[in-house]
């Protein structure tokens, strides 16, 4: 018997619902953005090195918005309680519309991002960070109800 045969033995297959593949693609998607916002503060602080922190936090924002494009899909389609009348579906429809303000936010930001990469100075590169910090705000608290709907 080869090892994957016991490991069905034992755990039974694989099954991936679409809101356990939300609840593994938030983490990713989270750590990206949230290393955006760092290498952003970081190009604010280290002057000489600035065109590479901001390099780097280009990239991690567009790729973290894409990944919580897909995770705000997996769970919107994937949510199990979508219809129902119950304090987990009142506390999922609040997570589901924090989400909206998070992609909302985050997509502004990679819009301005993509349409003024290598163009701002320090004004608008700290009302950039000022926005970034505000939707910093709302994926955590997007995540903290999302790890708390079933309190």
């Amino acid at each position: 018997m080869s090892l994957f045969q016991q490991l069905f033995e034992l755990f039974g297959r694989p099954e991936w619902s679409l809101i356990e593949a939300h609840q593994a693609s938030t983490h990713l998607s989270i750590g990206l953005l949230l290393g955006a916002v760092g290498f952003d503060a970081a190009a604010l602080l280290f002057s000489p090195k600035r065109a590479i922190w901001r390099e780097a936090a280009f990239w991690m924002q567009l790729a973290g918005f894409g990944l919580l494009l897909v995770t705000f899909g997996l769970g919107y389609f994937g949510n199990p309680f979508a219809g129902k009348q119950s304090e987990l579906a009142q506390k999922t429809e609040w997570h589901k519309n924090f989400g909206l303000v998070t992609l909302g936010v985050f997509g502004l930001l990679c819009a301005w991002r993509v349409a003024r990469f290598r163009k701002w100075g320090r004004i608008e590169g700290s009302v950039f960070a000022f926005v970034n910090a505000f939707g910093l705000a709302a994926i955590t608290l997007t995540g903290w109800m999302g790890g708390h709907i079933y309190d």
